[in-house]
């Protein structure tokens, strides 16, 4: 791996450091957007029309345009970062259509519960809960702006949780400041500051997959995975957009996420994409993975979904490496133990001083790499042309100081032990099935 990719991942998304960094954005936006919209909003305070219809039209429109500002700011966030003009145009316009909705909303709202709270002493919780729907719609309107549902869900709860307790700084800025101007000021850039924080720290906290841009005009850009089918390519409709980047195609590739595995499908008709270095078309990614498309460099890390070792994987662990082993993976089948006696396959001369290998039809085959394709397609690491066994089958990955075996035929089945699995460990002796192919993993050789 290049120095720049070290550089790019040094400063990645899943440390404290760059989760940090993305609040203090986030918070930054919304105050910005906090501040514009009292400047806008004061003409407007300034009215003093006389009945109750009518102060009441005034609050909504205040609300409307405070609300509106805030959204149309922290909409642009993901343009911003990517550099695009393009995408942070259309995440302001959602995010301020959103806004007004929300501030129509929120400011009828507010005032109708502030108006009956306010003689108990409660005011605060009118201002709280009417800023709430507020930031409700504008959490909403970041996964709107990214067609994504799950962006939107965990947008608008962290927006509730902003929108809740800046609503509470209006009294508080009262109570601490004598002028009114002033007073609503602090508030407002105190209120989008919560907001655009809090959107950001709850996506932060449930975010299980991302991709990282390690050269070029977006080095150090991050993409959160957030829907089952992430689209990429150069093409502002996409999810990953590599803009300027050459041999890109408008829609090259996706990531697909089927049960608990990420996939990264290669289009037809694109240049084509490598992981790690080789060729791909469809492949089962796991943690620090290196994908090439075009010309863009990215890498796929994943939090909660796959614990296979990342990064340059070239070197399998020598014969000894492998030790005690604990229980069983979460969500993977029961650990079935090696029958007695011989196993299915005669057990054929291991390779002099090899490590761990797997017995096969036509001999040994040794386990070079940490990560050991096994399909028909002949790009595999070892080939089974048996009709049978899907061109992508398994693989066996060295992961956190063990072997596991993973089902990636999309369908086809993976037995070991004559028992279904999707992933299981493998010791010494375990029976691992490939479509009517038949393996026995071996810990060392001789």
């Amino acid at each position: 791996m290049s120095q720049t990719d070290d550089n790019a991942l040094q400063a990645d998304a899943g440390t404290a450091r760059h989760s940090r960094a993305q609040l203090a954005y986030g918070a930054l936006l919304g105050a910005a957007g906090g501040a514009v919209g009292w400047a806008l909003g004061e003409p407007v305070v300034g009215l003093t029309p006389a009945g109750q219809a009518a102060r009441l039209a005034v609050t909504l429109v205040c609300s409307a345009v405070y609300s509106a500002v805030i959204g149309g700011a922290i909409g642009t966030a993901d343009g911003l970062k990517e550099r695009s003009r393009e995408t942070a145009l259309s995440g302001c316009k959602v995010g301020a259509a959103f806004g007004l909705l929300g501030g129509l909303g929120g400011g009828w709202v507010g005032e109708r519960i502030y108006e009956a709270l306010a003689g108990l002493g409660f005011a605060l919780v009118g201002r709280s809960l009417g800023w709430l729907v507020v930031g409700l719609f504008i959490g909403a309107s970041v996964g709107a702006a990214a067609r994504s549902f799950r962006r939107g869900l965990f947008g608008a709860i962290g927006g509730m949780l902003g929108g809740y307790i800046g609503g509470g700084t209006f009294e508080l800025a009262d109570l601490v400041v004598s002028s009114e101007r002033t007073a609503r000021l602090l508030a407002l850039v105190l209120t989008g500051g919560f907001i655009g924080c809090l959107i950001t720290l709850v996506e932060e906290m449930v975010k299980e997959a991302w991709l990282i841009v390690l050269n070029g005009k977006l080095e150090g850009v991050r993409f959160i995975l957030t829907k089952a089918s992430v689209a990429i390519g150069r093409t502002s409709r996409a999810d990953v957009r590599l803009m300027g980047y050459d041999d890109v195609s408008r829609d090259h590739a996706r990531i697909v996420l089927e049960g608990s595995t990420f996939w990264l499908v290669v289009g037809e008709d694109s240049s084509g994409a490598l992981v790690n270095g080789r060729k791909a078309t469809r492949v089962a990614l796991a943690d620090g993975d290196r994908i090439q498309i075009g010309k863009a460099r990215l890498a796929f890390q994943c939090r909660t979904r796959s614990t296979a070792a990342g990064g340059d994987r070239s070197e399998a662990p020598a014969a000894g490496a492998v030790g005690p082993v604990p229980e069983s993976r979460p969500g993977s089948s029961p650990q079935a133990s090696p029958a007695s006696g011989s196993p299915t396959l005669a057990k054929p001369p291991p390779p002099a001083g090899a490590g761990p290998y797997l017995e096969t039809p036509s001999g040994p085959f040794v386990l070079r790499s940490a990560v050991v394709r096994i399909g028909s397609d002949r790009s595999n690491d070892l080939v089974l042309s048996q009709g049978d066994v899907r061109p992508f089958h398994a693989e066996i990955r060295w992961a956190k100081g063990r072997w596991v075996v993973f089902d990636v035929s999309g369908g086809a089945g993976l037995l070991v032990n004559e028992r279904p699995t999707p992933e299981n460990l493998v010791k010494e002796g375990f029976r691992i099935q490939v479509g009517s192919v038949k393996l026995v993993f071996r810990a060392v050789g001789t």
